[in-house]
């Protein structure tokens, strides 16, 4: 019989316990509530560069014997005020072939000039790089040569301004055949940190 009555307690109180957990979760389904989470996110600085490519109009017809400059438009867009701006330039080859011999070559004494309507140089230091005329590059199957990079300060909160590269080209033989010559020339951005 003691048995019997320890097993109606433990009845009754499961019973008990089903019942309030059933009352709590009815009352709480009745009733609403809120909570309010604050959360953030970290911005990394970033920089792209894209290549605006010239109308056909823009394609410079040239003189043999003559030096002439081509400039390379991009845009610059960066969440960060200074960048650090370099330049790559390929000679010209014939059919833009890389493996023709018929080229333009590139006038690496004369470097490449950078032109931001809304940034300056830092430090007064010419908007010119220099370009490494011991050590040319490939650059997309092209020999190229590398600019040394410049520190730019951008006169906005960030860098979002239409970019121009002049690259000179050395004076062509007279003999050089007629045609459409092809290389690349490449902004180099850097965010600085």
């Amino acid at each position: 019989m003691l048995y019997f009555r320890a097993w109606i307690k433990a009845l009754s109180a499961i019973a008990l316990f089903a019942v309030a957990i059933l009352l709590a979760a009815r009352a709480l389904a009745e009733r609403e509530t809120e909570g309010l989470a604050h959360v953030f996110v970290n911005v990394r600085p970033n920089v792209s560069v894209v290549a605006v490519p010239p109308q056909p109009e823009e394609i410079p017809g040239i003189t043999a014997g003559q030096p002439f400059t081509l400039v390379s438009k991009f845009i610059i867009a960066a969440n960060s005020d200074r960048l650090l701006l370099g330049c790559m330039a390929s000679d010209l080859y014939l059919a833009a072939v890389a493996s023709s011999e018929d080229r333009i070559f590139v006038d690496v004494a004369r470097g490449c000039d950078f032109e931001l309507p809304l940034a300056n140089t830092l430090g007064g230091a010419p908007a010119r790089g220099n370009f490494d005329s011991e050590n040319p590059e490939e650059l997309l199957g092209f020999k190229a040569w590398r600019t040394n990079t410049i520190a730019f300060q951008s006169a906005q909160s960030g860098f979002s301004m239409p970019a121009h590269l002049r690259v000179h080209y050395q004076p062509t033989p007279p003999t050089l055949p007629q045609g459409q010559y092809g290389g690349v020339i490449k902004l180099i951005a850097l965010l600085v940190e």
